[in-house]
């Protein structure tokens, strides 16, 4: 029927509308949808929507963005500089010596602890409760809080504020790890008297692992003097020692 419609269109001289496309023999062909056993006209399927497959790219980009930030886990904070608020309290995971490479280098080990224990500590700053020859562990500290500081995952309150730590009056032993798993038998480097004052026994403020030089020590077990100031041991007997970590955002 086609062909006929052609041939006739040709022999009057006028352009064919049988639904014929023409070109030239370099066109391309055109897709058709349909069976034409069924009588399809084959109808050209449109060309793709840009836009549609520019959003859903987008779409994906945005998707893989979020999921990047989530890996990135930004340092976040519910005190900011608050008095008044829940901060926590930890003992480190890790034994240590003497040798921390000072208390600078001891709070990074209480951060990064941090950073890879319960998921409510995570992003927070921490510092060691450690005193040298410069500064007592309480002034090494910005903020004294005045609201509790609690364990991780139990948040079991281990002083109502600042000052019990200050004072050795707690409410409770800080006797968890930063996944909140127990922690007993250990000595803590503390370098700090029950009073929050410095001692001498700080290992060349905490420099040295030396047999020769000593440090003061307490225990996760207590909640009076003893938390900090349970005795003096050498720097390098005490490779089994931790370190108390105390929020001060």
């Amino acid at each position: 029927m086609r062909r006929a419609c052609f041939l006739g269109a040709i022999l009057l001289g006028v352009a064919p509308a049988c639904g014929v496309l023409l070109g030239s023999s370099s066109d391309p062909p055109i897709a058709a949808t349909g069976d034409a056993s069924e009588g399809d006209t084959g109808t050209p399927i449109p060309p793709a929507d840009d836009a549609a497959s520019t959003d859903a790219a987008a779409d994906a980009s945005d998707a893989a963005d979020a999921s990047d930030a989530a890996d990135a886990r930004p340092r976040l904070t519910d005190c900011a500089g608050a008095s008044n608020c829940t901060r926590y309290a930890f003992v480190l995971g890790a034994n240590v010596t003497g040798s921390l490479g000072g208390v600078t280098g001891a709070d990074d080990l209480c951060n990064e602890a941090a950073d890879g224990g319960n998921t409510s500590i995570s992003g927070r700053t921490f510092k060691a409760w450690l005193s040298d020859s410069i500064q007592s562990a309480p002034d090494r500290f910005v903020h004294h809080g005045a609201g509790p500081y609690v364990l991780p995952l139990s948040n079991a309150t281990v002083a109502n504020d600042f000052n019990d730590f200050v004072y050795s009056t707690l409410a409770h032993a800080i006797d968890r790890d930063p996944g909140g798993q127990p922690v007993s038998g250990f000595t803590i480097l503390t370098g700090t008297l029950p009073d929050g004052g410095k001692a001498a026994e700080t290992c060349r403020d905490w420099s040295t692992p030396s047999v020769a030089e000593s440090a003061l020590v307490g225990a996760p077990d207590y909640v009076d003097g003893r938390w900090t100031d349970l005795g003096i041991t050498n720097c390098y007997a005490n490779s089994a020692a931790r370190l108390y970590c105390i929020e001060d955002d």
